[in-house]
């Protein structure tokens, strides 16, 4: 088992894990008790193509279930089963396509959803549709990195109405201005990067998940240091001119 993702019922009573090795989302109820799985037992499974369904991530939104798996974003009914998809025929760098989308997020109160799509080394937002608003990042060329990401592998909405990326790979000696976790505005714009890499208190080895409650308490798996960091945010460094530069030029607007 290799659970990865988790959200929660807006009632508390449910517990969603995205499990990628097992290819299911594992439903628990409050107390730790097995329930059911996603997608249900008669989905027909050829709709997550080849190599079939790696949920990374999961987010509860209303009545539907959404996932993040190795070429796109699925939706399903609370009955297990696919009602959309977002992505392309298989795994792709266009707009519109994903390649191993390790985290989304949801701003419920518009519909648009912001993708951390990791192996395209990018962020992606869209709207309620699935049209793309705006792309930060680019894909590799020549088995070269080109754009600003190294590999964004979760995002989060703050109780601000920011999203919070972490770039498990950015790898700095510097507490701000340049670091693994980066600012954005919800249209796109960078805010700011904090977040050293190191062993000590302050810095992070290769951190993964985080998640934020509304009161603005952040919690990030730092998987190398072997520990979950808890911390809260003071004011927010000015980027690095140069990562400001590098960030606009790998940045593409869709939203007219």
């Amino acid at each position: 088992a290799s659970p990865y993702g988790v959200d929660f019922s807006d009632d508390g009573q449910r517990i969603y894990v995205a499990d990628w090795t097992q290819g299911a989302i594992l439903i628990y109820s409050a107390d730790g008790r097995y329930v059911e799985h996603f997608p249900a037992a008669d989905q027909d499974l050829s709709i997550f193509g080849d190599p079939g369904f790696s949920p990374y991530d999961v987010h509860v939104w209303g009545s539907k279930v959404v996932a993040a798996s190795n070429d796109g974003i699925y939706f399903f009914d609370r009955t297990g089963h696919v009602i959309d998809r977002w992505g392309g025929e298989t795994r792709g760098a266009g707009p519109g396509e994903f390649a191993f989308p390790d985290a989304l997020t949801v701003d419920e109160e518009n519909g648009n959803v912001y993708v951390a799509d990791t192996l395209n080394r990018r962020v992606v937002a869209l709207n309620s549709e699935g049209e793309v608003l705006w792309i930060s990042g680019t894909p590799d060329s020549a088995g070269q990195i080109t754009g600003f990401w190294q590999l964004p592998r979760s995002i989060t909405l703050g109780p601000d109405g920011r999203l919070y990326v972490v770039d498990t790979f950015r790898a700095q000696d510097k507490c701000g201005g340049v670091g693994h976790i980066v600012v954005l505005e919800p249209t796109g714009e960078l805010v700011s990067e904090f977040g050293a890499s190191g062993r000590d208190e302050l810095s992070f080895n290769v951190p993964e998940k985080l998640a934020v409650t509304p009161e603005g308490l952040f919690g990030l798996a730092d998987r190398e240091n072997s520990r979950a960091v808890l911390f809260t945010l003071g004011p927010l460094p000015v980027p690095d001119s140069l990562e400001q530069q590098t960030y606009e030029q790998s940045f593409i607007s869709y939203d007219n």
